[in-house]
């Protein structure tokens, strides 16, 4: 059985790349092997607790196999009998993981080649539309504002000309290398450097902006937004770390006041009794209806330290906002 064991666990890390550029004791994937070696100290013939094996095994892989996204978080919570209010925090960890960008099958990687799909949840859904399909059949004004709002890239018009060109020249890029290498074709005379004054490839933004509109990524942190809303307690704590000015401006918005672009239905109501004659809104609804949902916990972002980056080169475009849930009126 210890035998059994440990070639599970030795083929679930290969789900967890170590990933070199973080120190010692901040990466997953080298936490991992370091417990699995510290727990199989005689390979093979280490003798263990099979259950509790079972068990931590079990649960690895749900997280590996993004078991819980094949539920829709409200459905899942009501399974397990948890109803709204019952959360003393959140955190929310925006964005595609290490894991994700590690593995080239899943086409996030600008530095290993790879197919281009970008999907989070892989083939949950054969059907759901992948970075490639985007780049086949979106015309030039739709890839144009897939790359100017979700990459804010300047030169999102030229790469949406040559993207379209190489599609009826028969080069459409199949594979994230060849995308990478047409857009720094295209705008590679745009030296690019990140915070760490690194050279950041011309392609980044390009990926990030099918990335994020493959996944549906700005519509699903607004939800997850309004469910850490429902599901905390009056003056329970969000804390939310984003990677980028459109997931920021997002938490941001929600955390400052009321979003205006989308309003409580009773607003619609009420503009429905226009119809059939005058009616306002009293002042307890229209209170109700402005009441400020959230108290910020800080005045401006937290942004990683200079130690932070250096230790964690992936932290340094994080930015964290942090609020506490108010009693509702």
């Amino acid at each position: 059985m210890a035998r059994t064991s440990y070639r599970n666990f030795l083929k679930l890390l290969e789900q967890w790349p170590a990933d070199p550029t973080k120190s010692k004791g901040r990466d997953l994937g080298e936490y991992l092997r370091v417990r699995v070696t510290e727990g199989f100290k005689h390979g093979d013939a280490t003798q263990v607790d099979e259950a509790e094996c079972s068990r931590i095994h079990a649960s690895l892989t749900r997280i590996a196999t993004n078991t819980y996204a094949k539920n829709d978080l409200p459905k899942l919570l009501t399974r397990l009998k948890v109803h709204g209010s019952s959360f003393d925090g959140v955190l929310m960890d925006v964005g595609a993981s290490s894991i994700q960008f590690d593995t080239p099958l899943r086409g996030f990687m600008l530095s290993k080649d790879g197919p281009l799909d970008m999907r989070m949840d892989g083939d949950r859904d054969p059907e759901s539309v992948r970075a490639s399909d985007v780049i086949g059949h979106c015309d030039e004004a739709e890839l144009y504002k897939v790359l100017k709002f979700y990459g804010e890239e300047k030169h999102a018009r030229k790469l949406a000309r040559a993207l379209i060109e190489a599609r009826y020249l028969f080069r459409q890029p199949r594979t994230t290398k060849e995308l990478a290498d047409l857009v720094a074709e295209i705008i590679g005379s745009d030296t690019r450097m990140d915070k760490l004054q690194r050279f950041a490839h011309p392609a980044t933004k390009t990926f990030q902006a099918l990335r994020i509109l493959v996944n549906n990524e700005l519509n699903e942190l607004d939800y997850a937004m309004r469910l850490a809303h429902y599901y905390l307690k009056p003056g329970g704590v969000l804390a939310a770390i984003t990677f980028h000015s459109l997931e920021d401006t997002i938490v941001k918005r929600h955390i400052a006041g009321v979003d205006i672009d989308q309003t409580p239905a009773s607003i619609g109501l009420g503009v429905a009794k226009h119809r059939t004659g005058l009616s306002l809104h009293s002042r307890e609804e229209m209170q109700k209806l402005t009441a400020a949902r959230w108290s910020p916990l800080a005045r401006h972002v937290i942004l990683p330290s200079e130690d932070e980056i250096s230790c964690n080169p992936r932290a340094r475009s994080a930015k964290l906002r942090t609020a506490c849930k108010l009693e509702p009126v």
